[in-house]
């Protein structure tokens, strides 16, 4: 049963499977790619902040690590766009990094306009256009969707001590695009996401840490996705040919 924390993973995620005890990447390199929880208009384009969260699936005991920054500023003949990065860390599957070129729409992030994907291990690839909107004809694995929450009461404001700092904060009790009740934390003094709490039916979302001087974590040229597939089978071949 597809828990909430699959809703809530940024974007991103785990793209490998396993084939005679190794990863096969080449299986389906958009698979697990998940939308980023997104309150309202409270999101915030600071080119260089970062937050770290923990994301606890309550279900399963299980955790994992999200790192989400925004970057350059990208001027347009319409407005602004930016870039920002989306990076998943957890114990059972390969780090993967998410970088998405996005517009600010004056109400948060619009549809992502270009991205690429980079897996531990593997050089970067570019995602096809496809993947970047949502397809009602056919089921597909999506990249750089938000999944924005709607306040469903008053909200209410206090100033909380969060990790050794003192916050303005709102408390506020919302609904997800599904109808599930969350309760969120949010705070203009952790951008970009600005949410320091979120607790869910199944998950928890805890920001561990936030700051400025983000930079990229793509390394290396990135190839397009079907030239990366190519050459992650080609290797994958070489290594079970020669035993490894």
């Amino acid at each position: 049963m597809k828990t909430l924390l699959g809703r809530f993973r940024v974007l991103v995620a785990f793209l490998l499977l396993v084939l005679s005890g190794r990863a096969r990447a080449e299986t389906n390199p958009m698979q697990g790619q998940r939308s980023l929880p997104m309150m309202g208009a409270e999101f915030r384009f600071v080119p260089g902040t970062w937050g770290t969260y923990r994301l606890l699936d309550k279900a399963a005991g299980q955790e994992n690590m999200m790192y989400f920054a925004v970057l350059e500023e990208v001027r347009q003949r319409k407005g602004k766009a930016y870039w920002m990065e989306i990076e998943v860390v957890s114990t059972n599957n390969p780090v993967v990094v998410t970088r998405l070129l996005v517009p600010d729409t004056g109400e948060g992030p619009g549809e992502a306009q270009k991205a690429y994907v980079q897996i531990s291990g593997y050089r970067p690839f570019e995602v096809p256009k496809k993947y970047l909107k949502p397809s009602k004809q056919k089921s597909q694995e999506q990249v750089g969707q938000f999944e924005r929450y709607e306040p469903a009461g008053e909200p209410k404001g206090k100033t909380i001590k969060w990790k050794g700092r003192s916050l303005d904060a709102v408390i506020v009790d919302a609904k997800d695009p599904q109808g599930q009740p969350v309760t969120v934390t949010v705070s203009e003094a952790t951008p970009p996401l600005c949410i320091v709490n979120m607790e869910a039916p199944s998950v928890t979302m805890e920001l561990l840490d936030w700051g400025t001087g983000a930079r990229t974590k793509i390394q290396g040229k990135p190839v397009g996705m079907w030239r990366w597939i190519f050459g992650v089978t080609m290797q994958a071949a070489g290594e079970a040919s020669s035993g490894k």
